[in-house]
């Protein structure tokens, strides 16, 4: 057992994730609709993106959730211009999403002894939406957290990026 007490962890996606708290109780009739938030939808079209960036989001936080009780310590929020290759992301994007969570327990994502594997396995191939805001072309409907054409990547912090 590792000396290790939890982990922190910073994840970056191709992927719109944006948290608009905007869910299924929200109605065509009650346009326009503002969240709780500020964010405010006047049209169906709006109110459907929002959801699905919403839904986006909620998928993250249902794997995040196969281990352990994650904790969101950052929420989404996207990256303009941001250098793939300093993050592990071989692709060509304008707008990266990045969100930071901690777990209690340091090991529960390792593998092996390879850090973080159990989240790079849990993500790998889930369906994601698309067509959002992302700005990646040819961006695959489902996360690829392994191979050459990754588009979410997970790098544990240490203390000092904390």
């Amino acid at each position: 057992m590792s000396s290790r007490k939890n982990t922190r962890v910073r994840c970056y996606t191709l992927f719109d994730l944006t948290p608009t708290r905007i869910n299924n109780q929200v109605r065509v009739q009650q346009l326009p609709y503002t969240a709780k938030d500020g964010i405010t939808v006047n049209t169906e079209e709006e109110l459907t993106k929002a959801r699905n960036q919403q839904r986006n989001w909620e998928t993250i936080k249902q794997l995040l959730g196969l281990r352990t009780q994650a904790q969101v310590d950052v929420e989404p929020y996207v990256i303009n211009d941001a250098s793939l290759a300093s993050i592990g992301l071989k692709r060509h994007a304008g707008r990266i999403w990045t969100f930071e969570f901690s777990t209690e327990f340091a090991e529960v994502y390792d593998i092996h002894g390879k850090p973080l594997q159990g989240l790079i396995d849990d993500f790998d191939s889930i369906p994601m939406l698309v067509g959002l805001d992302e700005d990646c072309e040819n961006l695959e409907p489902y996360i690829t957290t392994k191979g050459p054409r990754l588009n979410t990547r997970f790098v544990e912090l240490d203390e000092q990026e904390i």
